[in-house]
């Protein structure tokens, strides 16, 4: 597993994609998100998605 940092490698925000193989339905489909770092503190949500 990665960290964060390893993803913004330097800058301020990073657009991720992962394809999502595990859903026959719909084999091309793909997760995509954004990472922001912010010098102010936030609230953080955790998500989680059944295997």
């Amino acid at each position: 597993m990665s960290k964060t940092q390893d993803y913004l490698n330097g800058d301020r925000n990073a657009d991720l994609e992962f394809p999502i193989t595990t859903w026959n339905h719909a084999p091309e489909l793909k997760l995509k998100v954004r990472l922001t770092q912010s010098t102010s503190e936030g609230n953080s949500s955790t998500i989680s998605f059944p295997t």
